[in-house]
C-alpha cells in the first residue's frame, strides 16, 4: 500500500480508537480532545 494510503488509514484508526467518554479519551484517558485526535485532525486537514 502506498505511504499516503497507510497514513490516512492510521488517521482513521485514531478517530475510531480515541473517542470521548465523560470528557476523557477512552484509549489514553487524557482530557478530550486528546493529543492523538488533535494530531490526526491536523494531518487529515493536510490531505
Amino acid at each position: 500500500m502506498p505511504e499516503p494510503a497507510q497514513l490516512y488509514g492510521l488517521i482513521c484508526l485514531a478517530f475510531v480508537r480515541h473517542v470521548p467518554l465523560s470528557e476523557r479519551c477512552v484509549q489514553c484517558h487524557a482530557p478530550w480532545p486528546c493529543e492523538q485526535v488533535r494530531l490526526a485532525y491536523r494531518l487529515r486537514e493536510g490531505f
